[in-house]
């Protein structure tokens, strides 16, 4: 399993997304090309670290959510969300797990990173419980 890494790992990847060249080309114009080779490097200037927190911040898209039972049996969600090539994990009540290069390694990690176990709701918002492979069994007998 894969650990979550700081988002300065991934400013290589996201020096090649188009949302991030537009951004840097809007905000520093003349210089953008010298801007996005900093960030392809891993070493952009401060304005530029700020300027990829605000765009993962303000543009994330959330690729999967699903409810897990938490204490006291209350659902809440978990979800995998993304801006460009960068994933991490969001979980009410919880801190943002950060970063993944993949969604892959962001469900693996999702997966093991809380015991609580996933539930599926009913049109009428109740639980689904799980049958019980075992009772199956009992009836072949």
């Amino acid at each position: 399993m894969k650990e979550p890494k700081p988002i300065e790992k991934y400013f290589p990847l996201l020096a090649e997304d188009e949302t991030v060249q537009k951004a840097i080309t809007e905000e520093f114009a003349d210089c953008s090309g010298i801007i996005i080779e900093e960030l392809r490097s891993g070493n952009p200037r401060d304005e530029v670290y700020n300027l990829i927190i605000d765009l993962i911040a303000n543009n994330p898209e959330t690729v999967e959510t699903e409810c897990r039972l938490g204490a006291y049996d209350a659902p809440f969600p978990i979800s995998i969300v993304r801006f460009g090539p960068v994933f991490w994990i969001e979980a009410q009540e919880f801190d943002d797990i950060r970063y993944f290069g993949s969604f892959e390694d962001a469900d693996t990690y999702s997966c093991c990173y809380a015991d609580f176990p996933s539930v599926e709701f009913d049109t009428d918002g109740n639980i689904i419980e799980e049958e019980d492979d075992e009772n199956e069994d009992v009836e072949d007998k």
